[in-house]
């Protein structure tokens, strides 16, 4: 998991099924998804 540093409320998290995730950590909603 790691922040954007010029937008600190916006995190990515990746996973082992090769799936990048966008989080709003505000809403706790997920904005965005890429798979690698």
């Amino acid at each position: 998991v790691r922040f954007h540093p010029g937008h600190p409320e916006v995190l990515a998290s990746g996973s082992l099924d090769h799936e990048v995730r966008l989080w709003d950590a505000n809403s706790a909603e997920c904005i965005g998804s890429r798979d690698f």
